[in-house]
């Protein structure tokens, strides 16, 4: 994947990566070009199509986990993930509650352009907890 995002996009350096595995895999990695612009790539193995991102039409990591933290206050963010979920990029919020850290359940967060975060399913699962939001309205299929 790292190869694919070096030789196909702009991107020539990695800054970090990430795994999904929700109905689809992927794999995806955050970087820039020469001239310091920022990216987000990601690339379904199975169906072997990537996608590129420009950080500027979507939502960064850095915003995700500020939306997260002011909406979700008692809850602590163990990881963040950017992947495929349901024909888009998303990124995914692993947390766990501040007052029962056992208690495990997940959320489904969609973002659409311009609009707040909202809740479209919520479940129990073993494991994390995890919200999911849309990252862009906007990309490239290479």
């Amino acid at each position: 994947m790292r190869t694919i995002a070096l030789r196909k996009t702009p991107i020539k350096t990695v800054a970090e990566y990430y795994h999904l595995n929700r109905s689809v895999r992927s794999v995806s990695l955050a970087g820039q070009d020469s001239k310091k612009k920022n990216y987000y790539f990601i690339y379904l193995p199975k169906s072997k199509k990537a996608y590129l991102y420009d950080t500027k039409n979507g939502q960064s990591k850095k915003k995700i986990l500020k939306i997260f933290r002011e909406n979700h206050p008692n809850r602590i963010v163990k990881d963040i993930n950017l992947g495929w979920y349901q024909k888009h990029a998303v990124w995914e919020v692993h947390y766990t509650k501040k007052t029962t850290a056992k208690s495990v359940s997940y959320s489904i967060i969609s973002r659409t352009a311009r609009s707040y975060p909202t809740l479209i399913t919520s479940s129990s699962l073993i494991g994390v907890l995890s919200c999911i939001f849309f990252l862009y309205n906007r990309e490239v299929i290479l």
